[in-house]
């Protein structure tokens, strides 16, 4: 299954243990240990956001982030992809992918139609690839094509 987490973090898990392992291991400040990240978690959790968090049990801790929203599962039939800068992304269509990638930026151009014409020039211009921008779909396909963008395996 796809999860996503706050700060846009990705993890494909099968398991709650391995969801809650993924999740502790993503964040650079995490803690030594798994309990203590649990109890960090929990505490930023109710004094930020007013959300109880349970941690006796890995099952419950990750239960009570998705209810407070920390967690979401992802439909099955999203798709997950990579970007060189090993960002990762997951929508449901090519056309909600390059809105991600345009909309990620830290000052995206007004439109998305700028950012295909930006985005395609730069690909041009710095790695010699050439990418369709008549749709958003072309671009993020193309992009696919050229191993700019990996498509990730449902595991």
């Amino acid at each position: 299954m796809r999860y996503r987490a706050w700060g846009d973090l990705y993890f494909c898990a099968e398991t709650v243990e391995e969801l809650a392992r993924k999740y502790w291991k993503a964040h650079r400040d995490a803690p030594r240990t798994f309990e203590e990240f649990k109890r960090l978690k929990a505490e930023g959790l109710r004094v930020h956001h007013g959300k109880d968090v349970r941690t006796d049990t890995t099952g419950h801790f990750i239960t009570d982030l998705i209810a407070a929203d920390a967690i979401q599962q992802l439909p099955e039939d999203c798709i997950a992809y990579r970007c060189g800068d090993e960002k990762l992304f997951v929508s449901m269509t090519r056309a909600e992918m390059a809105e991600e990638l345009w909309m990620s930026q830290f000052a995206p151009p007004p439109t998305l139609r700028e950012w295909m014409d930006d985005f395609a020039r730069r690909m041009d211009e710095f790695h010699g690839i050439e990418l369709r921008k008549d749709t958003p779909e072309n671009l993020i396909e193309d992009a696919i094509d050229s191993g700019i963008i990996e498509v990730l395996p449902k595991k």
